[in-house]
């Protein structure tokens, strides 16, 4: 039961961002009342259980994490839950592998076509200088990533892994993609000695040297994210933060300051919208201009059991061929130490999808061309795996249309008119953990 009328803040949402604003409201001595339309907190950190292996939605790093971030989460969920496990990726184009590469490997077409290439974006940034860039849609951003060469397979690339053509989507679609900045053209030690030049650096992708002194990689020692949604739930909860299950029915009244839900009508000083922005819009003004202008991209997960020896040592592997149905190959057991009593392991394959399709209706369809995928990247080396199943996730990216900045603004105006600085949504272009944390910081919300 709700143990007070009024409070401090009133949280909508249990996801991650509503149990760190809660949690750093409470810490600061102000009361909270966290209100989560499910059955649990976590959203959507609580993973797959499959058999033996919990299953992650797709690589759940706490990745760019710096020591203020750290610190924070440290205090939060205890010392021995995190630790710093590095970065260990791996990509695929063109029928060529590259370790400790998320982005495309340009080489793999040729020494002339990268030099074209440098040649062409090269003269191009002279060209630009430092004149500003005005984008109607991420086709714009797309031309000058990559210029006359590169564009066409950027393009290629856009369809496969947001399932929408570029001209459709905002310029912010760059934060759910891997392809766009910084290019790998030349080796190593090439790439640092030009990347010297402010013109060049970037222009011109290098390997990091050094991450752990600056950048930390986070994951659960030897466990799954289950663990931290749990210790994320375990500190609400001793910190004194009153939460509300299953309140599938919320209104808000922003001129009398009110929360109405399952278990009464609570008033509060100010209400933090940790849910997705969409669901803030539709509870606090009734309309979905967000969600018209978000395309909300349903995947396909496919799991493998393998011979844990079978699977590339890279924690995930993201896959450019065009050709080929597979996005991203997230090898669970590396990071997570989860194995079975026979030495099987376990990844995942990701597969963008639209719904309604023959694969959507029948995940299982695809699974052994998804595998024979794996083989053919590198990610695997065994010629059948031991078991698999394949699990539809409705929605995992959330990709901005053309007119989202615009209705984002809309929102920001039409929020502050209705409540003033009672009333806070978090920037809606936030994407990761770490820009969720960043945000959160500016707004003065997080010490």
């Amino acid at each position: 039961m709700v143990k007070s009328s009024r409070y401090d803040w009133v949280v909508i949402g249990g996801g991650f961002k509503s149990l760190i604003a809660a949690y750093s409201f409470a810490k600061r001595g102000e009361s909270v009342l966290l209100l989560e339309r499910s059955g649990a907190l976590g959203g959507f950190m609580s993973p797959i259980k499959w058999g033996d292996f919990w299953i992650d939605k797709g690589p759940q790093f706490f990745d760019n994490f710096e020591e203020a971030d750290h610190q924070f989460m440290t205090q939060m969920v205890g010392e021995d839950v995190f630790e710093d496990i590095g970065f260990k990726y791996a990509s695929f184009v063109n029928g060529r592998k590259t370790d400790d590469f998320a982005i495309p490997d340009w080489r793999a077409f040729g020494d002339r076509f990268v030099q074209d290439v440098f040649s062409d974006l090269l003269n191009r940034q002279i060209e630009r200088g430092n004149s500003a860039q005005s984008f109607a849609s991420f086709q714009d951003v797309l031309n000058i990533d990559g210029g006359a060469i590169l564009t066409k397979k950027l393009e290629a690339l856009t369809r496969k892994f947001t399932r929408c053509d570029a001209s459709e989507l905002s310029e912010h679609a760059r934060k759910v993609t891997t392809f766009i900045g910084r290019k790998l053209l030349f080796d190593q030690d090439t790439s640092v000695d030009l990347k010297h030049s402010p013109l060049l650096d970037g222009l011109l992708a290098a390997q990091k040297k050094v991450v752990g002194e600056t950048r930390f990689n986070l994951y659960p020692r030897g466990s799954n994210l289950e663990t931290v949604r749990a210790a994320m739930e375990k500190a609400v909860y001793d910190i004194g933060v009153e939460v509300v299950l299953d309140c599938t029915q919320m209104q808000i009244d922003t001129a009398a300051q009110t929360c109405t839900h399952a278990q009464g009508t609570n008033s509060y000083a100010r209400a933090f919208f940790g849910c997705d922005a969409r669901e803030a819009e539709k509870m606090l003004f009734g309309t979905d201009d967000l969600l018209h202008q978000t395309h909300m991209l349903p995947e396909i997960f496919h799991c493998y059991k393998v011979p844990a020896q079978s699977m590339d040592e890279a924690y995930y592997l993201v896959d450019y061929d065009p050709d080929h149905l597979s996005t991203r190959m997230t090898n669970f057991s590396n990071y997570m130490t989860s194995y079975d009593a026979d030495g099987n392991g376990v990844f995942c394959v990701e597969q963008a999808i639209d719904q309604g399709s023959a694969e959507w209706d029948n995940p299982e369809l695809t699974k052994d061309q998804i595998f024979r995928e794996a083989q053919e990247a590198g990610n695997v080396t065994c010629e059948h795996y031991v078991e698999a199943k394949s699990f539809r996730i409705p929605v995992t990216y959330k990709v901005p249309l053309t007119g989202y900045a615009e209705a984002v603004e809309g929102l920001a105006h039409r929020t502050l008119k209705a409540g003033g600085e009672s009333l806070v949504i978090p920037n809606p272009m936030s994407l990761t953990r770490k820009e969720t944390i960043d945000d959160l910081r500016a707004l003065e919300l997080l010490d």
